[in-house]
């Protein structure tokens, strides 16, 4: 795991980057803080099935939003979008809060 000591206020290990493919140098965070009103969009960007576990993100969304009620989900997956809705139905997440865009390859 990397560590990016990038939001004000927090401590740096509150902030972490899934490893991938990813650049860093050309691709950084932006140093802006949420502000109290605003809630968190979430975006996952990638296939499922193998080492990409989409039941492990919909449990991650879930406690997410017991501590974030506001906060949604945007999925854009060449995977199947009923597979994912019946995973994310398993973890009682209502379909409002999240969003699914089926891209091929």
């Amino acid at each position: 795991d990397m560590v990016l000591p990038w939001r004000e206020n927090h401590p740096d290990s509150t902030t972490v980057v899934v490893p991938s493919c990813v650049d860093l140098k050309k691709f950084q965070p932006e140093s802006r803080v949420l502000a109290s009103r605003e809630s968190p969009k979430l975006v996952y960007l990638g296939s499922r099935g193998g080492r990409y576990r989409v039941d492990s993100l919909a449990r991650f969304f879930k406690a997410m939003q017991n501590v974030l009620p506001g906060a949604t989900l945007e999925i854009i997956s060449p995977s199947d979008v009923e597979m994912v809705g019946k995973i994310f139905q398993t973890c009682d997440i209502e379909k409002g809060a999240w969003t699914m865009h089926r891209l091929p390859h």
